[in-house]
């Protein structure tokens, strides 16, 4: 009987021990889960490791590329009937540059510059940028095509955006997060009035409002896009959101404006990229940023 007494008291003081343990090791999982709660946000204290000009020194000496002259007034585009028209209509410079090409052209005696051929995606468009700010560019205009999500906005119709949803991820290492109310990302309004006088003035139709900028074209599903038609966003594209939110940073004037070449506001996608329309829309764009970005006092 005492032997048994012993055992269940060896037992009840191990029982015991191993709840003692399993407490320990509850509270170190939690701090580890603390620890571990990464928060994306961006960082305004501290100076970047990695710059546009440091890439640009190294890029420079490796390469051996020569200094040349650039402009304050860019156009970023990203379709191939964008830049053609420029090349067909104007003597152009070209100088391949950090995974861009740059086309330098002479408009009513001023000199612009075109950045094309460097992929679609909000990422490239706001290294691009980086690199046309580093380079002096004080004005950006970024035009293109976009996708209609309203059924009175049609294939090569004009679309002025006053306000992008942030969808894309990079917007978010230069503006705060939507966390703190900051759903969309805003152009230089001096630069958009521009655009829009400028339709006007040249007689060209047009829509001004909101877009909604995403890294995933594959994902604009019907649920969203019903959603964001209720809501009266205009318009889809890749880029839009974090242009402005790079403008925003380095306090630059950005604009942007598209033309439609597909649509999804009948729950169904309806591609036009190869239309005479759309081509035609992209060469109204051409003529609407040119005089937009001479229109402008610094």
């Amino acid at each position: 009987m005492e032997k048994i007494k012993t055992a269940n008291n060896f037992i009840y003081q191990y029982l015991i021990k191993i709840r003692k343990n399993y407490k320990k090791l509850e509270k170190k999982l939690k701090k580890m889960n603390v620890k571990n709660n990464y928060q994306i946000k961006p960082d305004f204290n501290t100076e970047p490791l990695v710059t546009a000009e440091k890439n640009i020194k190294y890029v420079k000496s490796a390469k051996k590329i020569s200094d040349f002259s650039s402009s304050e007034l860019f156009i970023m585009s990203y379709q191939r009937g964008f830049i053609s028209f420029v090349r067909d209509n104007f003597d152009t410079e070209k100088i391949s540059f950090m995974g861009a090409n740059l086309y330098y052209f002479t408009y009513k005696n001023i000199r612009i510059g075109v950045a094309a051929e460097f992929g679609i995606g909000a990422p490239m468009a706001a290294l691009v940028m980086e690199v046309l700010c580093t380079l002096g560019a004080k004005k950006i205009i970024s035009v293109g095509s976009a996708g209609s999500l309203q059924k009175d906005i049609d294939i090569g119709e004009i679309v002025i955006i006053d306000k992008a949803l942030r969808e894309e991820g990079t917007s978010f290492h230069y503006l705060e997060g939507i966390k703190n109310n900051n759903q969309f990302a805003f152009p230089s309004q001096k630069l958009t009035k521009e655009l829009i006088f400028n339709c006007e003035k040249l007689k060209i139709a047009h829509t001004v409002g909101a877009g909604w900028t995403t890294d995933a074209p594959y994902r604009e599903t019907i649920g969203k896009v019903e959603s964001y038609q209720k809501k009266g966003i205009l318009t889809v594209d890749m880029e839009a959101s974090a242009l402005f939110a790079v403008g925003d940073y380095k306090k630059i004037e950005v604009a942007s404006a598209f033309t439609i070449s597909d649509s999804l506001s009948e729950e169904m996608w309806s591609p036009k990229f190869d239309s005479k329309k759309t081509q035609q829309g992209l060469e109204k764009l051409f003529n609407i940023a040119a005089d937009s970005l001479l229109g402008i006092e610094t």
